[in-house]
Formats: C-alpha cells, structure tokens, sequence
C-alpha cells in the first residue's frame, strides 16, 4: 500500500541564540494513504508509529527555493508518540485518497484593476472639481 507523508513548514518567529538570529519552522505533517479496497489503519503500521519515527531522527536539513541545503535543530520534546498512537489506532476505517478533477470548475472573480481605477477616478474628479471640499463618510 502506497503511503505518503507530506510536510509543509510554517514560519514561527525569530530566536536569537549566541549572538545569531534562527528562523523558526513549524511542521505540518499529513499523511495520504492510497489502497484499493476497504482497509484500517492496521494496513499502514508505519503510519501508527509516525510520531515515534519523528521523534528518533536526529537532524535534517531545509531548503529554499532550490538553495544550499541547511542544516536544522529540531525540538523534538514537543512530540507525544504516546498520544498518537492513542488517536492513531489499528481500529480505524481508512478511505482511498482520490483527486478530484477540477479542470471545468468556475471561478468566481472580479476584476480589480477596473474597479480600483474607477475608484481612483471618481476621488480625483471630486479632488479636481471641489479642492477645499472634503469627503465625508456617510453615517
């Protein structure tokens, strides 16, 4: 069964430490299961023990924009595996993870360079024709 852990990194502040500015990362992990039946989580026991997997690696690295790796400090203090093997138990039903087709899907849009330019035109007209007169909000 094919099983697919994506992380997506959030920033979270600054630190400073030894006299060194860090960018701090949140990470968001979510996991996508694919199988061609009816299944439980039983299936996927990599996926029961994630947390614990998490917690034992020792570094890694980030990238941006295709950048120099860089080498990370993780606080894995933060990570519970007890707790997620709790709520992450055999027991649970899992359904097949399918892409929905979007491709004929409407987008509801307006177009915001004619509105913005309409609104500009109509202040500066005003502005033009009435210099000493101020717009009032209505209340």
């Amino acid at each position: 069964m094919k099983q697919t852990i994506i992380f997506t990194t959030l920033p979270a502040g600054r630190i400073n430490e030894g006299g060194n500015s860090y960018l701090r990362l949140s990470l968001h992990c979510s996991m996508r299961l694919s199988h061609t039946s009816a299944t439980t989580m039983a299936t996927f026991p990599e996926i029961i023990r994630w947390a614990q997997k998490i917690k034992n690696i020792q570094s890694f690295k980030v990238q941006w924009n295709k950048t120099q790796l860089t080498d990370a400090m993780a606080d894995t203090s933060v990570i519970q595996p007890v707790l997620w093997e709790t709520l992450i138990h055999q027991g649970i039903k899992v359904s097949n993870f399918i892409v929905e087709d979007n491709t004929k899907a409407k987008i509801h849009a307006y177009p915001v360079k004619e509105i913005n330019d309409t609104i500009l035109k109509v202040y500066r007209e005003f502005g033009i024709r009435t210099p000493v007169n101020l717009v009032k909000p209505h209340m």
